[in-house]
């Protein structure tokens, strides 16, 4: 007959820790934090965390996509920072809160894509990391408030970094490269466009968002409309000294889509 040091005793395996609360250790996140982004109560987290309710299924669709969404982040930002970033609105989603985009499949491959851009720059050589960190920190958030002053509203701006990256022979030359071969040219244009109450009315009305990526297929800068999205595709080796001549190539493209 077996002998057991505890009779009557049923041996269990350990009871796996909830989904809540993996997911609340690998971030360091708190439960009203966790509960803040999944709009929940902190109560309803607790009684997860403890196993005493499980969650509803859209909470539990949620929780799965944010854990994904999480481990995309891991490699391109320190723990520490994601919960600020998914509660933050993002230029590159349209000023979108990250965490209110995953419950959308559409929403959640735009998250994808940008966190794909993410680690992409990351990726890069130091010099244009620093380039890229330096710029968007300083000098991008003054453009981006005159490019929606100039456009007369609150314009959506979507910049693949990532793919401008090497803009300029020396990190050094990315801000020039990025101000005169990009921006310029779009704050003129609009200024041109939306100079009275027609025009004004006009873009605002018929441009809904602008696009900005490398394009190194064709030999100069391309500029498309369609469907009221804006897409500027600069060549890196195109002189960024000709800015009259690009806003000009802008303001006629605009004024003939709007």
């Amino acid at each position: 007959m077996p002998s057991s040091a505890h009779p009557g005793k049923v041996s269990r395996p350990a009871k796996k820790p909830a989904a809540s609360v993996k997911l609340r250790e690998k971030l360091g996140l708190s439960r009203a934090l966790l509960a803040r982004l999944l709009k929940v109560s902190e109560n309803t987290i607790f009684r997860w965390d403890i196993g005493k309710v499980r969650p509803d299924p859209i909470s539990k669709e949620k929780l799965e996509q944010l854990e994904k969404l999480c481990k995309l982040l891991q490699p391109v930002k320190p723990a520490a920072d994601i919960a600020a970033w998914l509660e933050q609105p993002q230029n590159e989603l349209e000023n979108f809160r990250p965490i209110d985009l995953i419950d959308s499949e559409f929403g959640r491959r735009r998250l994808h894509q940008v966190v794909e851009r993410m680690g992409k720059i990351k990726q890069m050589p130091l010099p244009a990391r620093r380039a890229i960190a330096d710029y968007q920190e300083k000098r991008y958030p003054k453009l981006l408030q005159e490019i929606q002053k100039a456009a007369g509203f609150e314009l959506p701006i979507e910049v693949h970094w990532e793919e401008l990256a090497h803009y300029g022979r020396e990190p050094e030359e990315f801000a020039e490269s990025f101000d005169k071969g990009l921006f310029q040219p779009l704050i003129g244009a609009f200024k041109s466009v939306a100079k009275d109450a027609l025009g004004r009315k006009a873009l605002q009305n018929g441009l809904h968002k602008v696009v900005i990526a490398e394009n190194t297929h064709r030999a100069m800068n391309t500029y498309e409309f369609e469907e009221g999205i804006l897409r500027i595709s600069k060549n890196p080796m195109v002189f960024y000294t000709e800015i009259q001549r690009h806003t000009e190539e802008l303001r006629k493209l605009l004024e003939s889509k709007i």
